[in-house]
């Protein structure tokens, strides 16, 4: 149980003196600050205390978080005690599925209108569960009179080379059958990042399906690094960018050590260059 004491450490960890003015223009910044779960405690029941907060910014990344923060976090979610939220970054800490469902379940129960971030790169094993039930959501927030468009612009879920996270083609599919059935549109993310995770053709293929449809049309860079994709979903990729009605946006793949060929990128690059844009295609190997 958080105490105004731990209230008061954290404060001061964070550079604050005053535990009342402890985010300064609507930011929390916490990133790399060595926290703790206690730490985690610390925070929810701060904003318990002085919620509603007008917090539209909190950074977590490369700290010992693990769950436990995450479920207290998602309780305040829940009590909408920052209720104008757009971001949340748990970058390199220690969350599981069961902390990301958590915070995924309190943004159901209370939508938060404006959130177009939630990064949980880099923890530790991240799976379909957890996206499935980002994936459930949205759904959920689409039915909302108030949502007109959901606002997420950037989808970080990759893992680590050494670390690798366990979405695979299920979590994918669930991702993109939600789109493609028009349970909700992604017309603002720019950016999806599913690196060092289990995604086969199959999975690539899926995602180039909602490309060729017309969905995620403002989308920039895909990351699929160290993934199980061969020249067969480049080759999925780039049939998409040709079949899209409008110019596509994306400039930047990435698709390093997996079995995809010079073949497979030239196919994605010459599908580029026919509808008058320059895709990037960055193709790393091990020695």
């Amino acid at each position: 149980m958080a105490t105004d004491e731990s209230i008061l450490a954290l404060c001061k960890k964070l550079g604050f003196k005053k535990p009342e003015k402890m985010f300064h223009e609507n930011l929390l910044f916490g990133s790399g600050k060595e926290l703790t779960d206690d730490d985690g405690l610390a925070l929810a029941a701060y904003m318990e205390k002085y919620g509603p907060l007008k917090l539209r910014y909190i950074f977590l990344s490369e700290n010992e978080l693990t769950d436990v923060t995450a479920i207290a976090l998602a309780d305040a979610l829940r009590n909408n005690l920052a209720p104008e939220l757009e971001v949340i970054h748990f970058h390199r800490n220690k969350l599981t599925d069961k902390g990301v469902m958590a915070i995924t379940s309190a943004l159901t129960d209370t939508p938060h209108y404006y959130m177009r971030e939630i990064n949980v790169a880099e923890n530790d094993g991240i799976g379909d569960d957890a996206l499935i039930s980002l994936v459930d959501m949205y759904k959920v927030m689409w039915e909302k009179p108030r949502c007109e468009e959901i606002p997420l612009t950037r989808l970080e879920w990759q893992g680590t080379l050494f670390n690798k996270h366990k979405i695979t083609d299920t979590g994918v599919f669930a991702l993109c059958d939600a789109m493609l059935n028009r349970d909700f549109w992604l017309n603002n993310i720019e950016e999806l990042d599913l690196s060092d995770n289990e995604i086969t053709d199959a999975g690539l293929s899926r995602i180039a399906d909602c490309i060729a449809a017309g969905h995620m049309k403002k989308l920039k860079s895909l990351y699929l690094t160290w993934n199980k994709i061969t020249d067969e979903g480049a080759e999925a990729l780039a049939n998409a960018i040709l079949k899209c009605k409008k110019q596509p946006n994306l400039f930047d793949v990435r698709l390093d050590y997996m079995e995809v060929t010079d073949e497979g990128r030239s196919k994605i690059v010459e599908a580029g260059t026919e509808r008058d844009c320059k895709i990037s295609v960055i193709l790393k190997h091990f020695d």
